[in-house]
């Protein structure tokens, strides 16, 4: 009775982590554009005043906001946007943006794409 409990404990585990991995997997793969930040970071706060201060840019521009400090996927996504754009993980930092193709890294920089790409 133990090993069987044992067998199907081992066997539900696996089938739990594939899904998650998988689930990543897809999320790597996607090209949407995110907003990669760290709760508290000066340089992020200014790009979430920006945010607040012109609430259009939001809706002209879809993307997705990810916290990576606290968070071990979201950190592991930001590194695999970075490698896509030949950026080093040793002096990877956040804000960073990625548009789909190309990275964005500094709260000037973010901004003036979104404004740019939000034509404000």
């Amino acid at each position: 009775m133990v090993v069987l409990a044992i067998v199907v404990l081992g066997v539900a585990s696996f089938l739990i982590f594939k899904n998650k991995k998988e689930e990543a997997q897809k999320t790597i793969n996607s090209s949407e554009m995110i907003f990669f930040y760290g709760q508290g970071c000066p340089h992020c706060v200014n790009v979430e005043k920006f945010l607040e201060e012109n609430r259009s840019v939001e809706e002209k521009v879809k993307f997705e906001k990810l916290e990576v400090w606290k968070s071990k996927e979201n950190t592991q996504l930001m590194i695999e946007r970075a490698r896509n754009c030949g950026l080093s993980e040793k002096n990877l930092g956040v804000p960073l943006f990625w548009d789909g193709s190309k990275c964005l890294i500094g709260d000037t920089d973010i901004i003036d794409f979104l404004k740019n790409k939000s034509g404000i």
